[in-house]
């Protein structure tokens, strides 16, 4: 994938670290043991593991590209983050999210004007 010629402006929300973190495979409790737990009222403990969500995000974004590699030196790369709190798929969380995009895109854009971007020049 190449970037057009020209200034590019690429958004990308930051994906949370600990998201990324995989559970360690000898905590997660065997089928026979979850389905003896479910028959037998055992305990209700189960070791801490992405959510099928978390799971199903994460396999659609395991090969998200570095765009920093990509960046030229008049391309703009925003990238918000997004807070611990919001989920991806909080969707009644999305006015909370554009308004951190905007207020971060904001300060980045003026940041970058500060400091004579060129594609933010006079």
């Amino acid at each position: 994938l190449e970037f057009k010629t020209g200034p590019n402006v690429v958004v990308d929300f930051e994906t949370i670290e600990s998201a990324l973190q995989p559970a360690g495979q000898r905590s997660l409790p065997a089928r026979g043991e979850i389905i003896a737990r479910v028959l037998t009222g055992g305990s209700s403990r189960l070791p801490v593991a992405p959510a099928p969500q978390a799971v199903l995000i994460r396999a659609l974004t395991a090969n998200q590209r570095d765009y920093l590699r990509d960046i030229g030196r008049s391309d703009i790369l925003l990238r918000p983050s997004i807070p611990a709190d919001i989920g991806h798929l909080d969707w009644h969380r999305h006015a909370d999210l554009r308004r951190i995009a905007r207020d971060y895109t904001a300060e980045t854009l003026a940041r970058l004007k500060a400091e004579g971007h060129p594609l933010l020049g006079p």
